[in-house]
């Protein structure tokens, strides 16, 4: 399968995408406005996905806490990233941690001052999302054992409060969280893919820059095309792992119900909670 960096846009208004315009918490977005196959629409101040707090504001501490009603806190960073960067701590919410990956943070390349030779450290590592690195977030136990803890929080919050969920920039572990998520919930995965793919837009700025930053070190453009990859999604990634759980599960319900021990009533009960 051939990689490829794209940036998903489409003119259709089915892609009612509401980004969080937060001052330190990048990549946000509520999940409200998303209409499922059944023409059923998620709730509103319900699911928010984001990337890390560690740099949110008091003002998005209190828009959270506020405006959005956040109840829950989920993280699914490695304890070497949260105490390299523990969020913010947000009034009144619970702060759970479930870990997807047993992930180092960012190596050496954590020391290095210049912004630019960071990241292609950090590139030039292999720290850049992989169908391996994919395989481990739907496949392994430590995944299995975060997301099926996931569900039980969404079930048991019962819609009351919202819920955050997040990585470190909040694309792939959290990715592939909204991406069983919303299939559980009866999206298409053109639906699906198109949230996923989002990322690089709400990222946009900070791909464009991070690109800028690195060209003093290289010129390859396939080094290039791995620093965009630092804060930007591939298509072809999150189609592989749905793929590879259709061919081996049937469908991703059927995946959800063997790993996650979901039932059919918690599925109704997802939809209930959540959509209306």
């Amino acid at each position: 399968m051939t990689a490829h960096f794209k940036k998903y846009t489409s003119p259709e208004p089915k892609y009612d995408f509401r980004p969080i315009d937060f001052g330190g918490i990048a990549n946000a977005r509520e999940f409200c406005g998303y209409i499922n196959s059944d023409g059923l629409r998620v709730k509103t101040n319900k699911l928010i996905r984001s990337g890390h707090l560690h740099d949110a504001s008091s003002e998005d501490t209190k828009l959270l806490a506020g405006t959005y009603r956040l109840g829950t806190i989920i993280d699914f960073r490695s304890e070497a990233e949260i105490r390299e960067k523990p969020d913010q701590i947000v009034p009144e919410t619970k702060y759970i941690h479930l870990p997807m990956l047993d992930m180092p943070s960012g190596l050496d390349a954590a020391n290095e001052d210049d912004p630019g030779r960071r990241l292609y450290l950090i590139a030039s590592a292999g720290l850049i999302a992989d169908t391996k690195m994919y395989s481990k977030l739907v496949f392994e136990d430590i995944s299995k054992t975060a997301l099926r803890q996931f569900f039980g929080i969404l079930l048991e919050n019962g819609g009351k409060r919202a819920v955050l969920f997040h990585s470190t920039g909040g694309k792939d572990r959290t990715g592939v969280a909204a991406a069983i998520l919303l299939s559980l919930l009866g999206f298409d995965d053109e639906y699906i893919i198109a949230d996923y793919m989002y990322t690089n837009t709400a990222n946009g700025n900070l791909i464009r820059s991070d690109v800028a930053a690195v060209t003093g070190y290289t010129a390859d453009k396939n080094e290039l095309d791995r620093v965009r990859r630092i804060n930007g999604v591939q298509e072809y990634l999150l189609g592989f792992v749905l793929s590879k759980i259709r061919i081996e599960y049937g469908s991703v319900t059927g995946f959800a119900k063997e790993s996650y021990g979901l039932s059919d009533d918690d599925i109704k009960g997802l939809k209930r909670i959540y959509l209306k």
